[in-house]
Protein backbone atom coordinates (compact mmCIF):
# COMPACT_ATOMS: atom_id res chain seq x y z
CA UNK A 1 0.00 0.00 0.00
CA UNK A 2 1.29 3.44 -0.93
CA UNK A 3 1.49 6.20 1.66
CA UNK A 4 0.43 9.59 0.33
CA UNK A 5 0.94 12.94 2.06
CA UNK A 6 -0.91 16.03 0.86
CA UNK A 7 0.13 19.43 2.22
CA UNK A 8 -1.35 22.87 1.62
CA UNK A 9 0.64 26.08 2.15
CA UNK A 10 -0.57 29.64 2.43
CA UNK A 11 -2.88 31.27 4.95
CA UNK A 12 -6.11 30.43 6.70
CA UNK A 13 -8.27 32.84 8.67
CA UNK A 14 -10.14 30.63 11.16
CA UNK A 15 -13.91 30.79 11.17
CA UNK A 16 -15.09 31.74 14.65
CA UNK A 17 -18.03 29.36 14.30
CA UNK A 18 -15.84 26.26 14.01
CA UNK A 19 -14.62 24.47 17.13
CA UNK A 20 -11.32 22.93 16.06
CA UNK A 21 -11.07 21.11 19.40
CA UNK A 22 -14.35 19.24 19.00
CA UNK A 23 -13.95 18.59 15.25
CA UNK A 24 -10.37 18.18 14.08
CA UNK A 25 -9.12 18.00 10.50
CA UNK A 26 -8.94 14.20 10.63
CA UNK A 27 -12.62 13.82 11.43
CA UNK A 28 -13.72 16.47 8.92
CA UNK A 29 -11.53 15.12 6.10
CA UNK A 30 -12.61 11.56 6.84
CA UNK A 31 -16.26 12.58 6.87
CA UNK A 32 -15.91 14.44 3.56
CA UNK A 33 -14.10 11.45 2.03
CA UNK A 34 -16.88 9.09 3.07
CA UNK A 35 -19.62 11.48 1.96
CA UNK A 36 -18.11 11.60 -1.54
CA UNK A 37 -17.65 7.82 -1.62
CA UNK A 38 -13.86 8.09 -1.81
CA UNK A 39 -13.03 6.38 1.49
CA UNK A 40 -14.72 4.23 4.10
CA UNK A 41 -18.15 2.97 3.19
CA UNK A 42 -21.70 4.24 2.86
CA UNK A 43 -23.24 0.99 1.71
CA UNK A 44 -21.42 1.07 -1.62
CA UNK A 45 -21.18 -2.68 -1.79
CA UNK A 46 -18.21 -5.09 -1.56
CA UNK A 47 -17.25 -4.53 -5.21
CA UNK A 48 -16.50 -0.83 -4.63
CA UNK A 49 -13.00 -0.34 -3.30
CA UNK A 50 -12.24 2.96 -1.51
CA UNK A 51 -9.69 5.20 -3.21
CA UNK A 52 -7.83 5.65 0.07
CA UNK A 53 -7.85 4.85 3.75
CA UNK A 54 -7.37 7.55 6.37
CA UNK A 55 -4.16 7.55 8.40
CA UNK A 56 -3.80 11.09 9.77
CA UNK A 57 -4.72 14.72 9.15
CA UNK A 58 -3.75 17.74 11.26
CA UNK A 59 -3.87 21.51 11.44
CA UNK A 60 -1.07 23.37 13.28
CA UNK A 61 -2.21 23.75 16.88
CA UNK A 62 -0.78 24.78 20.22
CA UNK A 63 -0.91 22.64 23.36
CA UNK A 64 -4.42 23.92 24.09
CA UNK A 65 -5.77 22.92 20.70
CA UNK A 66 -5.90 26.46 19.32
CA UNK A 67 -4.95 26.93 15.67
CA UNK A 68 -1.57 28.61 15.19
CA UNK A 69 0.55 29.66 12.21
CA UNK A 70 3.03 27.05 11.02
CA UNK A 71 6.63 28.33 10.63
CA UNK A 72 6.74 27.12 7.00
CA UNK A 73 3.30 28.46 6.20
CA UNK A 74 1.71 25.02 6.11
CA UNK A 75 -2.04 25.26 6.56
CA UNK A 76 -2.42 21.54 7.20
CA UNK A 77 -1.60 18.06 5.97
CA UNK A 78 -3.27 14.70 5.44
CA UNK A 79 -1.79 11.23 5.21
CA UNK A 80 -3.63 8.38 3.56
CA UNK A 81 -2.94 4.83 2.44
CA UNK A 82 -3.84 3.78 -1.10
CA UNK A 83 -3.75 0.52 -3.01
CA UNK A 84 -4.63 2.10 -6.36
CA UNK A 85 -2.44 4.03 -8.78
CA UNK A 86 -1.68 7.33 -7.05
CA UNK A 87 -2.03 9.30 -10.30
CA UNK A 88 -5.67 8.28 -10.58
CA UNK A 89 -6.64 9.40 -7.09
CA UNK A 90 -4.76 12.73 -6.90
CA UNK A 91 -7.59 15.02 -8.03
CA UNK A 92 -10.27 13.66 -5.67
CA UNK A 93 -7.74 13.46 -2.83
CA UNK A 94 -6.46 17.04 -3.12
CA UNK A 95 -9.95 18.45 -3.76
CA UNK A 96 -11.37 16.61 -0.76
CA UNK A 97 -8.45 17.83 1.37
CA UNK A 98 -9.10 21.44 0.31
CA UNK A 99 -12.82 21.05 1.06
CA UNK A 100 -11.96 19.86 4.56
CA UNK A 101 -9.55 22.74 5.19
CA UNK A 102 -12.17 25.22 4.04
CA UNK A 103 -14.56 24.09 6.75
CA UNK A 104 -12.26 25.66 9.33
CA UNK A 105 -11.96 29.13 7.80
CA UNK A 106 -11.15 31.23 4.76
CA UNK A 107 -8.28 29.51 2.97
CA UNK A 108 -5.79 31.04 0.53
CA UNK A 109 -3.61 28.19 -0.72
CA UNK A 110 -0.44 29.27 -2.51
CA UNK A 111 1.13 25.80 -2.87
CA UNK A 112 0.30 22.12 -2.71
CA UNK A 113 2.82 19.33 -2.21
CA UNK A 114 2.21 15.62 -2.68
CA UNK A 115 4.76 13.22 -1.18
CA UNK A 116 4.41 9.50 -1.86
CA UNK A 117 6.14 6.52 -0.34
CA UNK A 118 6.22 2.97 -1.78
CA UNK A 119 3.96 3.88 -4.70
CA UNK A 120 2.47 1.39 -7.08
CA UNK A 121 2.38 2.72 -10.65
CA UNK A 122 0.55 0.45 -13.05
CA UNK A 123 1.89 1.38 -16.45
CA UNK A 124 0.77 4.50 -18.29
CA UNK A 125 -2.31 6.06 -16.71
CA UNK A 126 -3.36 7.80 -19.90
CA UNK A 127 -4.14 11.35 -18.79
CA UNK A 128 -6.33 13.35 -21.16
CA UNK A 129 -7.63 16.92 -20.87
CA UNK A 130 -11.00 17.42 -19.19
CA UNK A 131 -13.67 19.92 -20.14
CA UNK A 132 -13.98 20.81 -16.47
CA UNK A 133 -10.63 22.58 -16.70
CA UNK A 134 -11.07 24.02 -20.20
CA UNK A 135 -13.69 26.67 -19.47
CA UNK A 136 -11.53 29.63 -18.39
CA UNK A 137 -9.53 30.79 -21.45
CA UNK A 138 -8.91 34.22 -19.89
CA UNK A 139 -8.20 33.07 -16.34
CA UNK A 140 -4.78 31.53 -16.71
CA UNK A 141 -2.53 31.34 -13.64
CA UNK A 142 1.26 31.09 -13.57
CA UNK A 143 2.91 28.61 -11.21
CA UNK A 144 6.11 26.60 -10.84
CA UNK A 145 6.55 22.89 -10.27
CA UNK A 146 9.35 21.38 -8.19
CA UNK A 147 10.16 17.65 -8.13
CA UNK A 148 12.16 15.35 -5.94
CA UNK A 149 15.23 13.82 -7.56
CA UNK A 150 13.47 10.44 -7.72
CA UNK A 151 11.29 11.61 -10.62
CA UNK A 152 14.28 12.83 -12.62
CA UNK A 153 16.26 9.60 -12.69
CA UNK A 154 19.74 10.11 -14.14
CA UNK A 155 18.69 13.31 -15.89
CA UNK A 156 18.02 16.79 -14.57
CA UNK A 157 14.95 18.96 -14.30
CA UNK A 158 15.53 20.24 -17.84
CA UNK A 159 15.01 16.75 -19.25
CA UNK A 160 11.63 16.38 -17.56
CA UNK A 161 10.70 19.92 -18.61
CA UNK A 162 11.42 18.96 -22.21
CA UNK A 163 9.01 16.05 -21.93
CA UNK A 164 6.35 18.25 -20.35
CA UNK A 165 6.76 20.94 -23.04
CA UNK A 166 5.29 18.46 -25.52
CA UNK A 167 2.07 18.21 -23.50
CA UNK A 168 -0.83 19.41 -25.64
CA UNK A 169 -3.64 20.96 -23.69
CA UNK A 170 -4.61 23.76 -21.35
CA UNK A 171 -1.67 23.07 -19.01
CA UNK A 172 1.43 24.67 -20.56
CA UNK A 173 4.88 23.77 -19.20
CA UNK A 174 7.99 25.80 -19.97
CA UNK A 175 11.78 25.28 -19.78
CA UNK A 176 13.38 24.66 -16.38
CA UNK A 177 14.57 27.75 -14.53
CA UNK A 178 15.98 28.89 -11.21
CA UNK A 179 13.29 28.92 -8.53
CA UNK A 180 12.62 31.63 -5.98
CA UNK A 181 12.99 30.77 -2.32
CA UNK A 182 10.26 28.57 -0.89
CA UNK A 183 9.29 26.73 -4.08
CA UNK A 184 11.42 23.60 -3.69
CA UNK A 185 10.50 20.31 -2.11
CA UNK A 186 10.58 20.21 1.67
CA UNK A 187 10.00 16.67 2.91
CA UNK A 188 7.29 16.53 5.60
CA UNK A 189 8.73 15.48 8.93
CA UNK A 190 5.84 13.06 9.38
CA UNK A 191 7.10 10.97 6.43
CA UNK A 192 10.27 9.80 8.18
CA UNK A 193 9.05 6.20 8.34
CA UNK A 194 9.18 5.51 4.59
CA UNK A 195 12.06 5.63 2.06
CA UNK A 196 13.35 9.22 1.95
CA UNK A 197 12.93 11.63 -0.94
CA UNK A 198 15.12 14.63 -1.62
CA UNK A 199 14.86 17.89 -3.60
CA UNK A 200 16.24 17.88 -7.13
CA UNK A 201 20.03 18.13 -7.22
CA UNK A 202 20.01 21.03 -9.68
CA UNK A 203 17.52 23.03 -7.60
CA UNK A 204 15.44 24.03 -10.61
CA UNK A 205 11.69 24.42 -11.09
CA UNK A 206 9.48 24.04 -14.15
CA UNK A 207 7.12 26.92 -14.96
CA UNK A 208 3.53 26.00 -15.79
CA UNK A 209 0.42 27.92 -16.78
CA UNK A 210 -2.80 26.50 -15.35
CA UNK A 211 -6.30 27.26 -16.64
CA UNK A 212 -7.23 28.29 -13.08
CA UNK A 213 -5.89 28.10 -9.54
CA UNK A 214 -7.95 25.49 -7.76
CA UNK A 215 -7.32 22.29 -5.84
CA UNK A 216 -8.39 20.20 -8.82
CA UNK A 217 -6.20 22.11 -11.29
CA UNK A 218 -3.16 21.97 -9.00
CA UNK A 219 -3.64 18.22 -8.52
CA UNK A 220 -3.99 17.71 -12.28
CA UNK A 221 -0.78 19.67 -12.89
CA UNK A 222 1.02 17.39 -10.41
CA UNK A 223 -0.48 14.27 -11.98
CA UNK A 224 0.77 15.31 -15.43
CA UNK A 225 4.30 15.70 -14.05
CA UNK A 226 4.24 12.23 -12.51
CA UNK A 227 2.88 10.77 -15.74
CA UNK A 228 5.58 12.51 -17.80
CA UNK A 229 8.29 11.03 -15.58
CA UNK A 230 6.75 7.60 -15.96
CA UNK A 231 6.51 7.91 -19.77
CA UNK A 232 10.24 8.74 -19.81
CA UNK A 233 10.86 5.31 -18.27
CA UNK A 234 12.12 6.56 -14.91
CA UNK A 235 11.64 3.98 -12.17
CA UNK A 236 10.56 5.41 -8.83
CA UNK A 237 8.65 4.24 -5.77
CA UNK A 238 8.93 7.28 -3.50
CA UNK A 239 8.76 10.86 -4.74
CA UNK A 240 7.38 14.36 -4.17
CA UNK A 241 5.94 17.10 -6.39
CA UNK A 242 5.11 20.65 -5.37
CA UNK A 243 3.20 23.28 -7.35
CA UNK A 244 3.38 26.91 -6.22
CA UNK A 245 1.31 29.80 -7.54
CA UNK A 246 3.41 32.77 -8.61
CA UNK A 247 0.70 35.10 -9.97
Amino acid sequence: MSTVFVEAFGKMVPDGGIDAVEEDLYSVFNSRSEMMGFAGGLGRGPASLPLWGMNEAELPEDSNGRLVEHPRGRIGYAQVGAELDVVGLLVPLVQCFYDALSRFGTVDVTAYQVTVGDSELYGQFGITELNWLNLRPSGRVKAVVACSQDLLGSGGTANLAGQLARWEGSFMYGPAGQPSEGNLIVVPEESSFFPPVSPSIDGLCIPVELPEWSASAAAWAIAIVIEAARVRGVEFRSFAVRVTRVS
